[in-house]
């Protein structure tokens, strides 16, 4: 019989690989074991169980669930109460979740260009002393910059990092946004100008492709058309379209990920060095931190 979590994911398509159906799997034979003590909150909601531990499997694997607003909804729940049944099954399962870095949430939302950027401004947090450093402030300050870059991502789908109510993450967000106030005006300066300056140099491509050099004009295509005495006006409005689809093609439009919801049609970035080298890095970074979740349950276990 398969496991409630391997069949949530073949009902709704979620196609999860087997590394994160595996880990839910563990976690729910945790929950089973924790069961005999019953919890009347999370006993009311049972529908939710393996969507709990599909959600945390993700989380540990740095990645995303996929349609997770969706699933909650169709699951009978809002995102805010679906954040606080979660937070309560992570406490009554005793899951230890390894504590929230830049890095970790940098890796998951696809945004390694800000990782310096966050770094730099959590390090002058500590230095001052003034703010506890907690899953809360990191995950808040990782909210700051990502607003900075004119790519926040919603404090909904963060709450789930910062372990705890939303209310108390509203309230460090704000008090962050005033401590680091001049800091946070400046990087978003400099990445307004690096929006304008990419900006300027896909308009300089743009025209590069709108008005190739060395093409005929339309009147040229349309004058050696009709010097070819076509007598078909049918012909003729045809071979006309077929000089201008050749002059202007259609491009195809993709989206793409990352700081923006941008669109190109004139290069693919999946095939760029840039997107290469993110993807290297997101795999080096994801053996890190199993690497470092191996050692932490090594210790633990010792310890006990």
């Amino acid at each position: 019989m398969d496991n409630p979590c391997s069949s949530l994911d073949k009902r709704l398509q979620l196609n999860l690989n087997d590394h994160i159906l595996g880990k839910a799997d563990d976690i729910y034979r945790r929950y089973l074991k924790k069961s005999t003590t019953k919890n009347r909150q999370l006993s009311n909601h049972q529908q939710l169980i393996p969507l709990f531990c599909i959600d945390l499997a993700c989380d540990l694997n740095l990645e995303n669930l996929p349609r997770k607003d969706h699933l909650v909804k169709t699951h009978g729940s809002t995102t805010k109460k679906y954040t606080e049944l979660l937070s309560l099954f992570v406490k009554f399962i005793d899951f230890i979740k390894a504590p929230v870095t830049l890095e970790q949430l940098t890796t998951k939302y696809g945004l390694p260009n800000i990782l310096n950027d966050a770094k730099r401004l959590l390090n002058k947090l500590e230095n001052n002393g003034a703010t506890q450093m907690d899953d809360c402030t990191v995950t808040a300050l990782f909210f700051l910059v990502t607003k900075a870059y004119g790519a926040p991502i919603s404090q909904p789908l963060l709450l789930s990092h910062a372990n705890t109510v939303n209310e108390v993450f509203t309230n460090i967000i704000k008090d962050l946004d005033v401590t680091l106030k001049e800091d946070l005006k400046i990087l978003s300066e400099k990445s307004g100008a690096q929006r304008r300056k990419s900006l300027r140099s896909n308009k300089k491509v743009s025209d590069e492709v709108e008005q190739p050099k060395n093409k005929k004009s339309r009147v040229e295509v349309d004058e050696e058309v009709e010097a070819e005495g076509e007598d078909n006006e049918d012909d003729k409005e045809e071979e006309e379209g077929l000089g201008r689809t050749q002059q202007f093609p259609i491009r195809e439009e993709r989206k793409i990920s990352g700081i923006n919801a941008m669109q190109s049609v004139y290069f693919d970035i999946y095939k760029t060095k840039e997107y290469k080298e993110y993807l290297q890095w997101k795999d080096q970074m994801l053996k890190f931190i199993d690497e470092k979740e191996l050692q932490r349950q090594a210790d633990s276990d010792e310890s006990d």
